[in-house]
């Protein structure tokens, strides 16, 4: 007998209709239960049809900690203004705001930004922080790589080489300070948790 045909290969499944966008948000500590959005048109408040989620709670476990999903035609518009914004109690209009810096306990002051990343790059975990707060507001003719540079460099901090690869803009700083065993993370979060301090602290100073 002939032997029976070999099995028909499984049909591709259809392509997904969003991309899923994870990371966290932090501060002098975790940006906890907090409006996370896309903002489509920069204006920095949270409209209607504009991708959003909360973070993560402290009592979660896993305070700042956010999970988007955007619709394919997210992207469609100006990309020029498109961000990824954290809203502080001060912005989001609500009578009672949960949104929490673990690092002071109090209510979070200051509205954190972060580039929208290419479709390419999403499958890595996003920071939004105050050090990518100032690398979502360089100008569309300049690159990611070079607006990187020159945060590192007038921030003082290492290169994007080795253990600093990523460190500004898809590592948790906080979790890595926890890391002792390793020292070259330790010492690079510490750097980049001490400039971002800084910069938080400027614009709270500056915004009061």
């Amino acid at each position: 007998p002939r032997p029976p045909p070999p099995t028909p290969p499984s049909p591709r499944p259809p392509p997904l209709d969003f991309e899923r966008l994870r990371g966290v948000a932090y501060g002098a500590g975790y940006y906890a239960g907090c409006r996370v959005l896309l903002d489509r048109n920069g204006n920095g408040r949270e409209d209607g049809g504009e991708p959003a989620n909360t973070t993560a709670t402290a009592a979660s476990g896993h305070p700042g900690e956010f999970s988007l999903r955007l619709p394919k035609t997210a992207r469609m518009g100006n990309s020029m203004l498109m961000r990824l914004i954290v809203l502080p109690c001060t912005d989001t209009g609500a009578e009672t705001c949960t949104c929490t810096d673990t690092g002071t306990g109090a209510p979070a002051r200051v509205q954190l930004f972060a580039p929208l990343p290419a479709p390419s790059d999403t499958f890595r975990e996003l920071t939004i922080s105050p050090i990518s707060s100032l690398l979502a507001h360089f100008p569309s003719d300049v690159t990611a790589a070079e607006a990187d540079a020159l945060v590192r460099q007038a921030l003082g901090l290492p290169g994007a080489t080795g253990a600093a690869r990523g460190l500004i803009d898809h590592t948790d700083a906080l979790q890595r300070l926890r890391e002792r065993s390793n020292v070259a993370y330790y010492g690079d979060a510490a750097l980049v948790l001490g400039s971002g301090a800084r910069v938080l602290y400027t614009v709270a100073l500056h915004s009061s």
